[in-house]
């Protein structure tokens, strides 16, 4: 009811404004006619025009603001959106723009003309969609130009007004989002320059949640927003539900033979470990260990804990219970039902049914960085209006929906293991020892011979965790997708 009658006062607002400029119109046109003026003939001279002879003159009215707002980068600058023109046998859009996959499009409607819109164009997807009704403007600007007939002597009259009537614009509001612009530039150059098709780069502050880069080598869907197989990353989830629900102890111990025999299961791991740890488990990526521990989980224990991290959802804090971005992609763990072991293993591994998203990866790595504390990222912070006042988009400058997704001493092991594949040996991560991170790898293989490859963890600056990350090359060949990785992960830690 309430909407409904929004949209009756917008239709009669709308009513009432163009009366009256046709009412200031009729009332000038009336007045021309009526009385007697003088104009320039176009030689200097002065000419009498009764007003009868002007009859033929009119208004032109022309949009000079559709008053929309603007997207804005952290920094203030306009983020500019795709802008959809109309071609035969499809739409076009503007080349070269940062992120237009995230700011999203500007185009016309499918059904028009709607009584919530003033100018025809509206937000068609990413940002620009979501937030369409805050960034569209209440009143466009019009300006009515005055063009006059000829007269009798076929000189144009040149006294007249060149403009009649002007209607300042009410214009919406900006969407101020949390995106480094140069960062985020930075982050498109590296994965432009691998030459991938699908890989993308996300960069979370653990300071305020806020995503600082949400980059994507594709730029028609996100690459940072599409769940696929994570691989070993999600080793980390089996591991914390291990320890949450109290199946094992941090000190217990595994034994890597290189493959481990269940009923109906024959899993081979991709080296021999021996004697593990849990934390060397986890930074050696051991198969065997994790199978084990899923088959004695069980279902629900893992299906929990992907939940408890916010891998079940898009990894992005919602505006007025809707999704920022329409169309990122939810996670899932279980696609199929039953508890076989078989079942159990993959998943444990994060191969089966497992999928997340490079977002989710790095809100999963930035709980830990947070000694389990978990929260959903943010993407905007809140609105400007015409006179630069800023409104916060979350009161308390944070994500209200935050949880505890582990306790901080699972999140210490957790940390412990990932502090351990960068920096020891053995671990899976050692190539990138120089820099000061934790981080979990991980390989995903798919059915077309290809994999996943990924590495999700967080910085550390004078012994505390700044930012969390997630790299992921996705869809090629095992060779190609670790050079792809490794090239990234370098060049993007070099520039921090």
């Amino acid at each position: 009811m309430h909407n409904t009658n929004v949209r009756v006062g917008r239709l009669i607002t709308l009513y009432i404004l163009f009366v009256i400029i046709g009412a200031v119109l009729l009332g000038r046109l009336f007045l021309l006619m009526s009385f007697p003026r003088a104009a320039d003939a176009g030689d200097g001279r002065a000419v009498r025009v009764p007003r009868w002879q002007l009859d033929e003159e009119h208004f032109h009215l022309q949009l000079t603001s559709d008053a929309r707002g603007w997207i804005e980068f952290q920094n203030g600058h306009r983020w500019q959106p795709r802008r959809l023109t109309e071609q035969r046998g499809g739409t076009s859009a503007s080349p070269a723009l940062v992120a237009p996959e995230i700011v999203g499009s500007i185009g016309l409607p499918d059904i028009w003309p709607s009584p919530d819109k003033v100018v025809a164009e509206q937000g068609r997807s990413g940002l620009e969609y979501a937030f369409d009704p805050i960034l569209s403007g209440r009143r466009p600007g019009v300006t009515g130009h005055v063009v006059a007939a000829k007269v009798a002597n076929q000189t144009a009259v040149r006294a007249l007004p060149p403009t009649a009537f002007t209607l300042t614009p009410m214009r919406g509001k900006n969407v101020v989002t949390t995106i480094d612009e140069s960062r985020q530039r930075l982050a498109e150059t590296l994965l432009q320059k691998t030459g991938a098709r699908h890989a993308s780069i996300v960069s979370l502050s653990l300071r305020s949640d806020d995503i600082q880069v949400l980059a994507s080598a594709n730029h028609q869907a996100s690459d940072a927003l599409r769940a696929v197989a994570p691989g070993s990353i999600f080793k980390l989830v089996t591991a914390a539900a291990a320890l949450e629900t109290h199946t094992y102890s941090s000190n217990a111990r595994f034994s890597c033979r290189g493959f481990v025999r269940l009923p109906h299961v024959d899993m081979h791991c991709w080296r021999v470990h021996g004697q593990l740890s849990l934390r060397q488990a986890i930074a050696e990526s051991c198969d065997v260990t994790f199978a084990t521990i899923g088959a004695q989980l069980g279902r629900i224990p893992m299906f929990v804990q992907a939940q408890r991290f916010g891998i079940l959802e898009t990894g992005i804090a919602p505006y007025d219970g809707k999704e920022v971005i329409v169309g990122a992609d939810a996670g899932v763990v279980y696609k199929q039902s039953g508890s076989d072991l078989g079942l159990l293993a993959n998943t444990a591994i994060g191969q089966e049914d497992v999928r997340m998203s490079p977002l989710q990866g790095a809100v999963l790595a930035a709980a830990i960085a947070k000694r389990g504390e978990h929260h959903r990222a943010r993407l905007v912070k809140g609105f400007t209006d015409d006179s630069g006042r800023f409104t916060p988009l979350y009161p308390d400058a944070r994500d209200t929906l935050g949880l505890r997704a582990c306790s901080a001493f699972t999140a210490s092991v957790l940390a412990d293991g990932m502090w351990a594949a960068v920096h020891r040996r053995e671990g899976t991560a050692y190539l990138l020892h120089p820099f000061p991170i934790a981080a979990k790898t991980g390989t995903a293989e798919l059915p077309n011979g290809h994999v996943n490859a990924w590495l999700i963890g967080y910085q550390v600056h004078k012994g505390i965790p700044v930012s969390a990350f997630a790299i992921c090359v996705a869809d090629e060949p095992s060779w190609l997708a670790h050079k792809h990785l490794y090239q990234l992960a370098a060049a993007w830690f070099k520039s921090c």
